[in-house]
């Protein structure tokens, strides 16, 4: 696009960043998010920030990918909540976790995805004990896990 000398714009951003993320490419995808505003005058949105948080967290730069969350605009939306928690999980980071699924259960105090991660997160460190404490949490706020849906597969 340089060559042709083709301005980008924020769909275009998104959608290479997306590609970045999932390809694993952090050192390409940060440079380009970095250069939105610095050479073609383009505010990144939530979305773009949402691909950053899912990009940095899939390659277990996880403190990285909190704080970029933090200068996101506004709150931390939903979407980079539950990257930033799938990836978590993926990395053994229960502190981390704890922290992001109490946001995403105060969001959405019925959605299971939360629930059920930090369980599997918790299992994966034998700790027994906050799973089944979790488990009843759920019951007693009559939250359910809906049955053949993978909540991993809303994660961006």
């Amino acid at each position: 696009m340089k060559r042709e000398e083709v301005k980008p714009d924020s769909i275009t951003f998104l959608s290479v960043l997306t590609s970045c993320g999932r390809n694993g490419m952090v050192d390409m995808g940060q440079p380009i998010f970095d250069s939105m505003l610095a050479d073609y005058q383009i505010e990144p949105s939530s979305e773009h920030y949402s691909c950053m948080v899912d990009m940095l967290g899939r390659a277990g730069r996880l403190k990285e990918a909190e704080k970029l969350m933090s200068h996101s605009p506004g709150r931390p939306e939903l979407s980079m909540l539950q990257s930033l928690l799938g990836a978590c999980t993926i990395h053994g980071d229960v502190e981390m976790g704890e922290r992001v699924a109490d946001a995403l259960m105060e969001m959405e105090p019925n959605e299971s995805g939360p629930y059920v991660l930090m369980s599997n997160l918790y299992a994966k460190k034998g700790n027994w004990e906050k799973v089944a404490q979790l488990r009843k949490r759920m019951r007693e706020r009559g939250v359910r896990k809906d049955i053949g849906f993978s909540w991993g597969t809303r994660v961006t």
